[in-house]
């Protein structure tokens, strides 16, 4: 979240609403949102909006500020909710071309769910739980299935590295993915090279040189080595920052959602991703994703091995603080 026309509208929106007597709940992550100026907070609870920091900076325990919450969520009448990539930020309108990113939207039992998500986030920086029968409406099953996927700080295992490897597992034709941040550890890099092993048509769509972390970037590069000899396909798109987090496998299965796939997404941050097996919302995301490789520049193996040394050198140094990107 940064200052700008876009932050000024979101402001105006919700405040336009609370005012009008809609509770409206905001959880900001204290990192992800420290441009904002403090009169901007004023203004929002003024009007009558309930704020939530996630995270502020403590002194006396200053590495829990490195967990942040990276979840993107928006919820509107326990009867819509909006899931995908985008912050509240000019950034996305860019310069010289909009961010690559997008938002899916979801109606059913499944808004339900994702308001306990939010609920728990809302604990989490002193809110207080509002359990309602008219918060929490009760949904008789309708549609397809759809998998809610939480991911939270953790010393061990993650529940979303276990979504995403059994996700690559499962492919048997096609395994396109999509994260701007792209620097896999050695056991989602394997699973990777075992799915190109068994003639799966594996791509990733990621950052390029137009970017808003270049440390991010530059040791991501140094691990395309293993991954390109093993056949995988690397786009790095040109016109603008990619900020898209997606993994479609063969014709039906999606996963989207705030993760990517990085040490940071799979053990640090709070996270949410939602996966479904629908052969419609594959087909979307299929043209997204084709359109994306169509403006990105493919990596090959003599491309990558051309790098300046001054390149591979701050990619040797960032990954030493893979986990505090």
């Amino acid at each position: 979240m940064t200052p700008g026309k876009r932050a000024d509208e979101f402001a105006s929106a919700i405040c336009d609403r609370a005012q009008s007597g809609v509770k409206v709940r905001l959880i900001i992550d204290n990192h992800g949102a420290n441009q904002m100026p403090k009169e901007y907070w004023r203004s929002l609870r003024s009007a009558g909006v309930e704020l939530g920091f996630f995270r502020d900076f403590d002194w006396r325990a200053p590495f829990d500020y490195n967990a942040r919450t990276h979840r993107k969520l928006l919820l509107i009448d326990g009867e819509e909710a909006l899931l995908g990539g985008a912050g509240i930020s000019d950034l996305w309108d860019g310069e010289l071309a909009p961010w690559r990113d997008f938002e899916v939207g979801y109606r059913g039992p499944i808004v339900t769910l994702l308001e306990g998500v939010f609920m728990e986030n809302w604990s989490s920086v002193g809110g207080v739980l509002d359990l309602g029968s008219e918060v929490f409406r009760t949904q008789a099953p309708a549609g397809r299935s759809a998998f809610v996927t939480k991911g939270s700080f953790s010393l061990e295992d993650s529940p979303l590295r276990l979504l995403f490897h059994t996700s690559m597992a499962a492919a048997r034709r096609r395994l396109w993915l999509a994260s701007p941040y792209l620097v896999p550890d050695p056991s989602t890099q394997k699973v990777l090279i075992q799915a190109c092993q068994r003639g799966v048509d594996v791509r990733i769509l990621t950052m390029g040189k137009r970017n808003d972390k270049s440390y991010v970037y530059y040791s991501a590069r140094e691990l395309y080595g293993k991954l390109l000899k093993a056949g995988v396909k690397i786009f790095e798109y040109q016109p603008s920052m990619m900020h898209a987090k997606l993994l479609l496998v063969d014709d039906r299965w999606v996963s989207h959602g705030s993760t990517n796939i990085d040490e940071r997404s799979f053990f640090i941050n709070d996270e949410l991703n939602v996966s479904v097996s629908d052969p419609d919302l594959a087909k979307q995301m299929e043209k997204f994703l084709i359109t994306s490789f169509e403006n990105s520049l493919l990596v090959t193996i003599d491309r990558w091995q051309k790098r300046s040394i001054l390149q591979q050198v701050r990619g040797k140094i960032g990954l030493l603080f893979r986990r505090l990107f």
